[in-house]
């Protein structure tokens, strides 16, 4: 049903999106939820960073307030993905300060912290905690490592890996050969008198 909505051009949200269900496209093939056809969709870019689905909803409810609309077709714990919601809310309020080129989005207000008056001494004499610091060569190395590394250097290094595991495993085996060459000594065999 979904590629037969997208073949008769009507822009639907994203397939994998919670809201589209086969009752959701049921709805909009028979025309009793909102739908709205590729050509009539104006496309604006959207410079709001960081907004909620919810959030755009809101402002696509303002914007669809006074035309003549049929039901969405889902509700608000089951939204469609962004990038349909922003397509409605450019093509009926193409001038929404979301795509104004001028616009910056406010600061995200930050919650102060309590303030707890330590006269009576109940924080006096607890260690300080210590900060985790980002080492610069630290985390430039981590980057290194996961960069994709050229074949010729990958080659050289199995080879170290190879002879590596070789000498633990002639090694291992000299300490077995030992452990058993002890266990032998240690089991005389007994002679009768």
């Amino acid at each position: 049903m979904y590629t037969a909505v997208e073949r008769n051009q009507i822009l639907a949200p994203h397939f994998t999106e919670a809201c589209v269900t086969s009752y959701y496209l049921a709805g909009v093939i028979q025309e009793q939820y909102f739908s709205i056809k590729t050509e009539d969709v104006k496309f604006r870019n959207c410079f709001a960073k960081n907004v909620s689905k919810q959030e755009i909803f809101e402002q696509v409810k303002l914007a669809t307030r006074h035309k003549r609309m049929l039901p969405w077709g889902f509700d608000e714990n089951s939204l469609p993905n962004t990038s349909w919601l922003l397509h409605i809310l450019a093509t009926y309020n193409p001038e929404h300060k979301w795509f104004s080129k001028g616009y910056v989005a406010p600061k995200k207000k930050v919650e102060k912290g309590v303030y707890v008056d330590n006269a009576n001494g109940f924080f006096s004499g607890l260690a300080k905690p210590e900060r985790k610091r980002k080492h610069k060569k630290q985390s430039i190395m981590r980057l290194t490592n996961r960069l994709p590394m050229p074949a010729h250097e990958a080659r050289i290094r199995v080879e170290n890996i190879v002879k590596a595991k070789a000498a633990l495993d002639a090694k291992l085996h000299g300490i077995e050969e030992e452990f058993k060459e002890r266990a032998g000594h240690d089991q005389k065999p007994q002679t009768q008198d």
